[in-house]
């Protein structure tokens, strides 16, 4: 099924045509019109889109619409309203109540499902992301979503600068905005110059051009996450439909009324910037469950599912590479003789110089107290070689500065081990692993501070 939704309205015929509509395309339709505690249940079971009749049994819509959003703050879950005759102070209530759209009957089906797949990937966008930050708060690292206190920046698209001028005025009059005007032909050249606007709203003069602008900004990593909003004219709704299943997030008609458009671009931002939110916490709780906060490499667990993913690709490539082990030599003296704060100076600047020595596409994990591993892709025996005698010299060549002026040398003993298409028949990663501790310890029972090849069959 593409998706829950659930429709209540007191018109029957309107309830059996947009269910029908909606079941062809596969989504499962529910009918609570008949619930006398529909706003409970909504709340209740948190559908994936919720469609309401202007007109419901028991409870006005916009009571229905104030206890479920009072449960849904961020206008989570899309809401969707049918009307079956125009009422703009109906429109403006429910879109202040933070409704997703309000659609007036007789509903264009190709318009109405295009605003049905544009809600629901918005949703399941919203729901991927609070599950992801529920995981890593799960863990302890969610540090909450930050607050957007900022001015809303808005471009709009348009070639008819006689019409566009009054509306950026009463843009920027409804929202508060600062609102700049830019014909078609320079948009993409404009908004790759200057900080990305919070929205680009594309004039209907310019529909023959929205798709492609629409998604050529969702390619451009500095405007992936900006909100796009097409006019369209609604005799020609094709554009609006083109537009919203390439990634703009609302369509309005182009005589709509200003008040209602502040209001449409605001519910939208409301949602982008929660979901922002969301991304940039999770994204740097997920870096702290991830990686060591004493050297900034990756942690055991989260190194060994990364190497796992890059040892299959790189077998299944045909490529060569390397596996090194590498563990500092006597680091209990350092602890011993420096202390604690001695010994997380030594290990966090042996971290920096291995890294510093490897190339780019190295992987590095913090394997545990003083032991590094690194997988080196695309290599032979003789460049891993190299490269570990590298490291071995680069940490024996400076001796490591420590809290309070004094400094220390050290030196470290690594074991390398090959994989790839050179092994026959060739080691899983934690085989690979195994070897190359073998040789680590080779080398350590050599005198330490040197380089120790695994000289397993191959």
């Amino acid at each position: 099924m593409g998706g829950r939704i659930y429709i209540a309205d007191i018109d029957a015929a309107n309830r059996i045509s947009l269910k029908s509509k909606l079941s062809e395309s596969n989504y499962d339709v529910i009918d609570v019109s008949d619930d006398p505690h529909l706003s409970e249940r909504l709340v209740r079971e948190r559908p994936d889109l919720i469609v309401l009749g202007a007109d419901l049994p028991g409870k006005s819509l916009l009571t229905v619409l104030s206890e479920f959003k009072a449960h849904d703050r961020q206008n989570e879950t899309p809401v969707l309203v049918v009307a079956r005759t125009p009422c703009p102070g109906l429109r403006l209530a429910a879109f202040a109540a933070g409704v997703e759209d309000v659609l007036d009957l007789p509903v264009d089906e190709g318009l109405f499902l295009a605003r049905v797949r544009r809600a629901l990937r918005a949703h399941c966008t919203f729901r991927r992301l609070r599950e992801r930050a529920r995981s890593v708060a799960s863990i302890g690292f969610h540090e909450g979503v930050p607050a957007f206190t900022t001015r809303t920046s808005l471009v709009l698209v348009s070639d008819d600068h006689d019409t566009a001028t009054p509306l950026a005025s009463q843009l920027a009059d409804h929202m508060g905005a600062s609102v700049d005007i830019v014909p078609s032909n320079q948009a993409l050249r404009h908004l790759g110059n200057v900080p990305a606007p919070d929205v680009v709203l594309i004039a209907s003069d310019c529909a023959a051009d929205a798709s492609r602008l629409v998604a050529e900004l969702g390619s451009r990593p500095e405007t992936r996450h900006v909100l796009c909003v097409l006019s369209y004219n609604r005799d020609s709704p094709e554009s609006a439909i083109i537009a919203m299943d390439v990634g703009a997030r609302e369509a309005v008609p182009d005589d709509i009324d200003p008040r209602e458009l502040a209001l449409r671009i605001g519910n939208h931002l409301k949602v982008f910037r929660h979901l922002e939110g969301l991304r940039k916490a999770s994204d740097r709780g997920w870096l702290l469950a991830t990686r060591d906060q004493l050297t900034g490499l990756l942690t055991r667990r989260a190194g060994l599912a990364q190497l796992e993913n890059l040892s299959d690709r790189l077998r299944t490539q045909g490529q060569n590479f390397a596996v090194l082990f590498l563990d500092i030599d006597h680091f209990k003296r350092v602890n011993d003789n420096h202390g604690h704060a001695g010994g997380d100076a030594v290990l966090s600047e042996v971290a920096r110089r291995i890294v510093e020595n490897l190339a780019n596409s190295a992987l590095v994990v913090r394997y545990g107290g003083e032991e590094f591993l690194a997988a080196l892709p695309d290599i032979d025996l003789a460049a891993a070689n190299v490269a570990a005698e590298r490291i071995r010299r680069a940490v024996e060549a400076i001796p490591v500065p420590l809290p309070g002026g004094a400094s220390v040398s050290v030196t470290v003993s690594i074991g390398l081990s090959m994989g790839g298409r050179i092994r026959s028949p060739a080691p899983g990663l934690r085989g690979l692993i195994e070897q190359a501790d073998r040789a680590l310890y080779g080398a350590k029972a050599e005198g330490r501070n040197q380089v120790t090849i695994d000289h397993s069959p191959r």
